[in-house]
């Protein structure tokens, strides 16, 4: 059978997801794009790109065009409220770091973990219009959570900075 391309489109599935109870949207999204991953057929596409993106900057510069434009600035849109954008990055993030993990890295996990019921409430709380204690001061937990800070990222550990 052949799939439209909008199929193995994570913009297009969100935009998909993005319809019905608002509440419900953070379940959704993480069950469409787990669905993509899994799917054989779509599976190989995105882990080609994410291998591409991680080798050749211009894949990476339009990875990160697609990803600011079509995915966070759609979801931003949808979730709404103050720091939608911020919110909606915390939540690609967390997203971006499950499927990197499960469909890239592969780590052996036993028993397997259930992302959906298990991530459901970080995701929750990324698209909630209401801000976390964190949130509110430039370093906040939800800033650590992220991956952001105030500076520029650390060096890895044991790299010469000479």
């Amino acid at each position: 059978m052949v799939r439209p391309v909008a199929a193995v489109n994570p913009a297009e599935t969100l935009a998909r997801t993005a319809e019905g109870d608002p509440v419900a949207f953070p379940q959704r999204a993480l069950r469409d794009l787990l669905a993509l991953w899994e799917d054989p057929e779509s599976g190989v596409p995105l882990r080609a790109l994410v291998a591409g993106a991680a080798q050749d900057p211009a894949v990476t510069g339009l990875v990160k065009e697609m990803l600011e434009r079509e995915i966070i600035g759609k979801i931003a849109a949808r979730i709404g409220g103050a720091d939608a954008r911020r919110r909606a990055g915390v939540f690609c993030a967390h997203i971006a770091g499950l499927v990197v993990t499960r469909y890239i890295l592969r780590p052996d996990l036993s028993p397997p973990c259930r992302p959906i019921n298990q991530s459901g409430p970080t995701l929750r709380r990324s698209a909630s219009r209401r801000a976390s204690p964190g949130s509110a001061r430039p370093g906040g937990a939800d800033r650590a959570a992220a991956g952001c800070s105030a500076g520029p990222p650390a060096e890895p550990p044991g790299r010469d900075r000479r």
